[in-house]
């Protein structure tokens, strides 16, 4: 019997999705010999690996908890409609986030600090390292200075996590060994080529929750020029690495924005119901 490697895309909170395609895979006893993960994807894997089998299908509550307490401002930045529906109270908390997002974005590296994520996942997972993992873990990051590939293997899961998920302009770089980290999903966001890595004779599963949903065709703001141009770039890339892998779980037609935190229930749910329909393709690809 064969085993698979996994691969997690980014996508923000959309992750939650991978959360609940790991916990069927784990119910249907199938063989991981190691997970590679981008952004959320990364922190998923993390999550993933430290929680006890009995409490990890509730997990995505506690990323949508960090999400609502440490970064609204995000949400209405970048789904404004959406927000505005929600009433006085979580608009008027909201709109106050604003004075740390112009703060960060003219006078630190990133609109947002990552502080009330670090210490958020602190809380759940400690000091864990890479070599106490259960499952083989590899986190990818790129260099911002140099434009290396970095793979992230030994040392804090989190501050590596951090790194694959600083989102260029919204969180700031992270340092790890002198290098100024950030989000992988820049070069590669189905981290396919660090699965192939990490368990060379595993078959490699691609989890892609990336928001597919096009975004407005004619942009109405200089934010919308600029997303509209990152997805562009984004979906070039994604669609180029996911003819590498054995097996594909495409996500990207799910509800919810990257920052729609409200959608963490759902996402999960989809992501469960969609992994266990793909079960007898998965066993009869490793012999199981």
């Amino acid at each position: 019997m064969k085993s698979l490697a996994l691969a997690l895309s980014g996508g923000g909170i959309r992750g939650c999705a991978h959360l609940g395609v790991l916990w069927a895979l784990e119910q249907a006893n199938i063989p991981i010999a190691g997970i590679a993960g981008t952004s959320s994807g990364a922190i998923a894997a993390m999550l993933f690996v430290r929680e006890a089998p009995e409490s990890r299908n509730i997990t995505y509550q506690k990323l949508e908890q960090i999400g609502r307490l440490g970064y609204a401002e995000l949400e209405f930045l970048f789904h404004p409609p959406k927000v505005a529906t929600k009433g006085f109270d979580v608009l008027a908390k909201t709109l106050s986030g604003w004075e740390k997002v112009i703060r960060g974005g003219v006078f630190g590296a990133g609109l947002v600090s990552a502080d009330a994520l670090r210490s958020s996942l602190i809380a759940l997972i400690g000091g864990a390292r890479f070599e106490d993992a259960r499952i083989p873990l590899a986190f990818l990051a790129v260099d911002l200075l140099t434009t290396e590939r970095v793979v992230l293997r030994h040392g804090s899961m989190l501050e590596a996590a951090l790194a694959s998920s600083a989102i260029p302009g919204v969180f700031p770089p992270v340092q790890i060994d002198g290098r100024s980290l950030v989000d992988g999903h820049v070069l590669e966001n189905v981290p396919i080529s660090v699965a192939k890595e990490l368990a060379p004779d595993a078959l490699v599963l691609a989890v892609d929750v990336g928001d597919e949903n096009t975004p407005a065709l004619v942009p109405k703001t200089a934010l919308d020029v600029i997303l509209r141009s990152a997805h562009i770039s984004r979906d070039a890339l994604r669609k180029q690495s996911l003819q590498n892998a054995d097996l594909r779980l495409a996500l990207g037609d799910l509800p919810g924005g990257a920052f729609e935190y409200g959608q963490c229930q759902a996402l999960f749910e989809a992501g469960f119901a969609r992994a266990t329909a793909m079960l007898p393709e998965i066993k009869a690809a490793i012999d199981f």
